[in-house]
């Protein structure tokens, strides 16, 4: 509302501005580039846009103006110059200095010294500019420059500019195909030449080659050399956009569409003035550059390059691309990962902080006393314990609502990537469940297996999970551009285990003594022996696979692009024909047949895994699906599997035959967790603990146990499998001591020197492999000879969380 009462005279003002004008002439003397001495008393200089249409300020810049002790500004509308001057009438007008006979950067250094005047002198300033303060304004710049560089507070808020007008107006999209933006005259002393396949903006288009100001308007006598260099680009006739924005509400802008070469015409000329903007449109179609596309994975070899129509995307019609919109719909459910704002108490701060400028100083300079339980009773203590931090990420998080990690969803999903077997029962019952029931099942399975668990809120917990945890990217990694042809410093494995204190990293088969992970990103430095540097960051792609994305870079070097990386887990499957070795038998027609399944080799470096047929090789390698093993296309079903057989009766299996196999026999080192070690030797039929053979045991297939055997493992019980990685063989389970107390151990059969392994496999190459192979041969680092299944583990929870439960929960 305006005050006819309150209206300054045009008197007054003047006298205020002579006044003004006489005081900063007065103080020149003391003022340098260089600050003497901090300011006695702090000032506060606040910079704002009125935006271009009437009285076109963001919400709380009123009491801004109201609060200010000292208020200028430089705005073009008359009608905001009345409301400011109604609520401000001591405000002073930064167009008095302007003058006809005056160069426009002398004005602009006039104009920055009366926003400081008062700056110095402890007081708090607003000046208000048109559009937005900041473009084509070189006082504004410079005052806040000056104000910091002086020890004073100084900030600058946006308002709407004549180009934001223009993209709304116009129906213009910056990013499409893209924009470039020149000033006018700028553009023809110095030859900028515009990009023909853009969107050109042109500003000051209506003064070319004019230095000073001219209240009654600009003669603008340069126009036509202007035009003839857009010519040059453009051709004679091609379309142009004289444009001005609206100012005035129900007002249409101005939209005016030109051939270049009528706009010669001095009648037309005439319609340009200094607040007119021009735009062209794309001419030119850009192709892609189809290096750039292999280079960033969105061209794939063979892919065809789809050469764009025209310079400008069509995005009025109706093709299938549009159509299938449609039919989208017909299915379209709100997605799962679609977050809801809540009404929260932080929020409710923040609102009330945009609008209350004496409540933004108090928490600007106190903050935990401003968000007392007494001033803001419905904050929780969460809530204010972050906005007390003042830090923009906490305050984002405490206004959002976003949830403190639930302790009993962090142990489900915990124990979730530990057991393989709750995993698999999770799977089944996860496929199995109707959607509109998916939580109710989901709740009757966890309470089931004694995991208590919140899965309404879930969702949430895998995210923080995701973020704040090391053991659900338990992995083995290696890079896109894997290879043996890739270059050097992009073929990378990257091996994690394990979680907090026991987590454990290897690069390219050498361990990493050293590192953080902290909020989704992984960072070392190059100490401890390290010759490189790494910072990256963990995250689920769109089909749920897991990836690692940033830089490794070597010791004293910046990062240069080349050393840019993403790297995807390797997908190894749930299954191993590992878990198979030993022998297999069959009945057939009252024939009995043996396959066994062993650890075959040449020499030391060909180590792999084969099978024997009755006596014979077969050749090929092995793949498991399922209970069906095959090798060079022969087929075994295994125990567990059913099939029919020609003759429509069931076609036997192979059943596993109890005997501990060779493979897995060998001195095992055994480390009890705790404290302890001790040698197991295993035979087919017999063990040995540190020598002493137990009173009683029992050996059967892959099982091991005893009783009355030394003190430090008087009874245990253990499970041997072969490591799919090193072909050799390893155990876990439980030993009791002479006091009766239980306590879980491992152990493995050490590599005999110079041992090594036949590959690749696994989808690697042959540099991958090799230094997988030899991190996994020794057990002190990544996993050791329980790497596999433990990555194994880890890939079919990270399954089961990314692909299954993350997008079916709401």
């Amino acid at each position: 509302m305006t005050d006819p009462i309150l209206f300054p005279s045009r008197a007054a003002h003047t006298r205020a501005w002579e006044e003004l004008a006489h005081a900063i002439a007065a103080n020149s003397d003391t003022i340098a580039e260089t600050a003497a001495t901090p300011p006695a008393v702090r000032g506060d200089l606040t910079i704002i846009g009125s935006g271009i249409e009437t009285v076109g300020f963001a919400l709380g810049d009123e009491a801004l103006i109201r609060a200010a002790d000292a208020v200028f500004f430089c705005v073009a509308d008359p009608a905001t110059v009345v409301w400011l001057k109604s609520i401000r009438p001591d405000a002073y007008d930064l167009y008095v200095l302007y003058d006809d006979n005056k160069v426009r950067y002398t004005t602009y250094m006039q104009m920055t010294e009366a926003m400081l005047h008062f700056v110095r002198q402890g007081q708090r300033v607003v000046a208000i500019f048109y559009g937005h303060p900041g473009i084509f304004v070189l006082s504004t710049h410079r005052a806040i420059l000056i104000a910091k560089r002086e020890g004073h507070r100084a900030v600058m808020r946006p308002g709407v500019c004549a180009l934001d007008c223009l993209c709304a107006d116009l129906g213009v999209d910056p990013c499409h195909p893209g924009m470039q933006t020149h000033e006018a005259t700028d553009m023809l002393i110095r030859g900028r030449v515009p990009d023909t396949s853009l969107h050109v903006v042109l500003w000051q288009v209506g003064l070319i080659g004019e230095m000073g100001f001219r209240r009654k308007g600009y003669i603008n006598e340069n126009f036509s050399v202007f035009i003839e260099y857009l010519q040059k680009y453009y051709g004679d006739d091609y379309p142009i956009i004289h444009y001005v924005a609206s100012r005035y509400p129900t007002i249409d802008p101005l939209i005016e569409s030109y051939p270049l070469s009528e706009l010669h015409d001095p009648r037309v000329q005439v319609r340009v003035t200094g607040v007119s903007t021009f735009y062209l449109p794309p001419k030119d179609n850009a192709e892609a550059d189809r290096d750039m596309l292999y280079r960033l994975g969105l061209l794939k070899p063979g892919q065809e390059l789809r050469v764009a129509e025209g310079p400008l995307r069509e995005i009025g019609k109706y093709g299938s691309r549009e159509r299938k919109a449609f039919r989208a719909f017909r299915r379209f459910q709100v997605p799962k990962g679609y977050q809801w704002q809540e009404d929260t108490g932080a929020s409710r701060f923040l609102i009330a902080l945009r609008q209350d400028l004496d409540l933004c100083r108090r928490y600007t300079h106190n903050p935990r006393e401003t968000l007392s339980p007494a001033a803001f009773p419905n904050l929780t203590e969460r809530e204010r314990g972050l906005l007390i931090t003042r830090d923009p990420g906490a305050i984002q998080v405490a206004a959002k609502g976003s949830f403190v990690a639930s302790i009993t969803n962090r142990t489900m999903l915990t124990t979730l990537f530990q057991r393989k077997t709750l995993q698999l029962g999770l799977l089944k019952h996860v496929r199995q469940a109707p959607a509109e029931n998916l939580i109710s099942a989901l709740q009757q399975w966890s309470e089931r297996n004694g995991l208590p668990a919140d899965w309404e809120r879930m969702r949430t917990d895998i995210d923080l999970c995701l973020r704040d945890c090391l053991f659900p990217w338990t992995g083995i990694y290696c890079a896109e551009t894997s290879g043996d042809n890739a270059v050097e410093q992009n073929r990378r494995l990257i091996v994690l285990t394990g979680d907090g204190k026991k987590a454990r990293l290897s690069i390219d088969g050498e361990p990493v003594r050293r590192f953080t992970f902290k909020r989704g990103t992984l960072e070392w430095r190059s100490t401890l022996g390290r010759v490189d540097n790494g910072y990256l960051r963990v995250d689920v792609d769109s089909r749920g696979h897991r990836r690692l994305i940033g830089s490794i870079w070597p010791q004293g070097e910046t990062v240069p692009a080349e050393h840019r990386l993403v790297l995807t887990e390797v997908p190894l499957g749930h299954q191993h024909p590992a878990s198979l070795v030993g022998t297999h038998i069959r009945d057939v027609n009252g024939k009995r047949e043996q396959l066994d399944i062993m650890v075959m080799a040449a020499d030391e470096q060909s180590r792999h895994l084969g099978i024997r047929l009755n006596g014979d090789i077969l050749e090929g390698a092995l793949c498991l699906e399922g209970r069906k093993l095959t090798v060079n296309g022969q087929a075994f079903l295994m125990a567990g599997s059913t099939a029919l057989a020609e003759n429509g009766h069931l076609e036997p299996v192979w059943q596993k035959d109890n005997a501990i196999p060779y493979d897995l026999c060998g001195a095992y080192a055994t480390k009890i967790l705790g404290g302890g070690r001790y040698l197991l030797e295993l035979s087919p039929d017999e063990i040995l603990i540190d020598g002493v053979r137990p009173i009683t045991m029992e050996l059967a297939s892959g099982q091991v146990s005893w009783s009355g055997g030394p003190e430090k493992a008087r009874c245990g019980q253990l499970t041997l499998l072969l490591d799919p990685i090193t072909l050799l063989p390893f155990l876990f389970g439980t030993v009791e001591n002479q006091l009766g107390v239980r306590t879980r151990c491992h152990g493995f059969v050490p590599p005999a020197a110079g041992l090594s392994r036949a590959g690749p496999e696994m989808g690697l190459s042959q540099w991958h492999w090799e230094r997988l192979v030899n991190l996994a041969m020794r057990p002190d680092q990544s996993g050791g000879s329980m790497l596999w299944y433990q990555v194994e583990k880890a890939n079919l929870a990270a399954t089961i969380v990314n692909a299954y439960l993350s997008r079916r929960l709401p």
